[in-house]
């Protein structure tokens, strides 16, 4: 969340604002109490900047997510950028609160339930554009416990008889209230999911940097930022990925070629079973984009499929081929109602050179015929793909007609393990059966 302010000028303008105002107010009450003026004015703006920072709407137009993100390794966040920037944030008012009130369990505690009020906001509110996360939370402790600790530490070495408050019953039982309060409301409005996204994977400077511009490209104006990530593969290489208040990037690294998106997953409300959109506008649209986006896809064949609830929406593929082998570049591009790219997925991979064909449908069928277990074919698709010494070679894909397939998947490639393993792949060239080909070939395999 924080990453997000430091890259939106316009909101950090108006948290600088919120602060510069707070700490105006913070010096006309310290004047008026007599209380310290530096404490008082770093205690209003520090506050100020927590409360501005975190519940400032991303997006107007969202809804409640109503959810909250359990990250399976809590601490490990805390030595990523948006960790250390969660706990600087919460450290300079933790410092000033027990300053002033000379009650650091007190402070404590205090915070960790503002920073819980704050997530649960961020999770049920519509018009946040943000999302809970349990890794701000302790990483928002962590920061409180320093500055707490820190200013304890120092009023007992300048101090050594120095009285430091102990908590209050009235805390204590305004603190247990707010926090059954918060407890009820995640009950009841909010949903724990388990991530699996490890925060050690944050992304880096420079791939934080690929994917704002690929935000920059693909997502409207309104859009913003919310995480950005990265999910290491081997030798360097992996996939960036980016959430926004709504949709979401996959990018290829270190190619930086934008792999998928989600730009407008959300249907029209109103939408009934007869908007729909004509294969020839969805065809222009599709065009359009893919010019300005993916050039490298062109020229292709072209297939159209009616997908959504009611059929109104259209799924635009683009496939080559060569010497009647599909070669494995990608291209999908999804059109809603109202002639707007929904979602897309490509994948840039230069035709590579294949042995010749010596296996015909029919051979290749026979072949297969053991490893489906008697099951009639439903389709066979001759592919290039690389085999497990990454050599590439045509193979015919061979499917029975008991798996069924996603239908945003137009080359019969299975989307999942159990799927691939009753299909079977027979070598073009020398008519074996090999279930260790690689299908999901990326841009950085090239």
């Amino acid at each position: 969340m924080i990453q997000t302010l430091l890259n939106d000028h316009t909101l950090m303008g108006t948290v600088l604002g919120v602060c510069v105002f707070a700490g105006l107010i913070g010096l006309l009450v310290a004047r008026a109490a007599q209380q310290p003026l530096i404490m008082s004015l770093l205690t209003a703006t520090s506050t100020a900047l927590i409360l501005s920072a975190t519940l400032y709407p991303l997006s107007l137009n969202a809804p409640a997510n109503n959810v909250c993100y359990i990250e399976r390794d809590l601490l490990t966040g805390a030595a990523t950028t948006q960790g250390l920037m969660n706990i600087t944030l919460f450290i300079p008012a933790a410092a000033a609160w027990t300053w002033i009130t000379r009650r650091p369990v007190s402070v404590a505690l205090a915070l960790a339930g503002l920073s819980a009020g704050i997530e649960t906001i961020q999770a049920i509110t519509p018009g946040m554009g943000r999302a809970c996360d349990s890794t701000d939370w302790i990483t928002n402790i962590i920061g409180a416990l320093i500055g707490t600790a820190a200013v304890a530490l120092i009023l007992w070495y300048r101090h050594r008889n120095a009285h430091l408050i102990r908590p209050g019953r009235h805390f204590v039982r305004v603190f247990s209230a707010a926090m059954v309060a918060i407890a009820a409301l995640c009950a009841t409005m909010v949903t724990p999911v388990m991530s699996d996204v490890a925060w050690a994977h944050d992304a880096s400077g420079p791939q934080r940097k690929a994917a704002l511009k690929a935000a920059k490209e693909f997502l409207p104006p309104t859009a913003h930022v919310v995480r950005v990530q990265f999910d290491p593969g081997p030798g360097g290489t992996g996939t960036i990925q980016l959430s926004p208040d709504k949709g979401s990037l996959l990018i290829d690294w270190p190619s930086q070629e934008v792999q998928s998106g989600m730009i407008d997953p959300v249907p029209e409300r109103g939408a009934t079973k007869q908007d729909h959109v004509s294969d020839e506008e969805a065809a222009k649209v599709a065009k359009r984009f893919i010019d300005d986006h993916f050039p490298w896809a062109l020229p292709a064949k072209q297939s159209i499929s009616r997908v959504g609830p009611h059929d109104e929406a259209r799924l635009v593929s683009l496939r080559r081929y060569k010497d009647d082998v599909m070669m494995p570049m990608r291209m999908d591009v999804v059109i809603r109602p109202g002639g707007r790219v929904a979602s897309f997925a490509a994948r840039h991979v230069k035709d590579p050179a294949l042995p010749k064909v010596r296996i015909s449908r029919s051979q290749a069928v026979d072949a297969a015929s053991v490893a489906l277990d008697g099951h009639p074919v439903a389709s066979s698709v001759l592919l290039a793909a690389r085999d497990e010494q990454g050599r590439w070679r045509p193979y015919w894909m061979i499917t029975p007609k008991d798996v069924v397939q996603d239908g945003a998947v137009m080359d019969g490639v299975p989307d999942d393990s159990a799927t691939q393993a009753r299909t079977a792949f027979v070598d073009a060239v020398t008519g074996k059966i090999n279930d260790r080909i690689d299908l999901n070939t990326g841009p950085s395999a090239i």
